[in-house]
């Protein structure tokens, strides 16, 4: 019987694949542990003193847009009068949601 003594990877290799196997299993546990943090508040994130996400409601999806850009936000609008809109369902901090009825925002959210 021939053993091949010329493995390329060896105990490095056979070391990093545990690690890689232990950190995945690390991050997985961590994601869905009980101790998962909710959500930030619908208001936080990029607000800064005496800004609110209040700030946009009364406005014109437009101009909802402009403000929402000057403070370096995403935007996007979720329903209109009503209906909703096809949107993705990733959560992101720094966009704000927009509900427009009558052509003005009714309703601001985060994600």
């Amino acid at each position: 019987m021939h053993i091949n003594r010329n493995c390329h990877g060896g105990i490095f290799g056979t070391f990093l694949l545990v690690a890689l196997v232990f950190t995945s299993a690390c991050r997985e546990e961590e994601s869905m542990g009980p101790g998962t943090p909710e959500p930030p508040s619908p208001t936080a994130g990029n607000t800064r003193a005496g800004e609110s996400d209040d700030d946009f409601l009364g406005l014109s999806g437009e101009a909802g847009g402009k403000l929402a850009d000057r403070r370096r936000l995403g935007h996007r609008v979720v329903a209109v009068d009503g209906e909703p809109r096809p949107v993705t369902m990733d959560y992101r901090e720094d966009r704000v949601n927009f509900e427009i009825e009558g052509g003005k925002i009714i309703k601001v959210t985060r994600g």
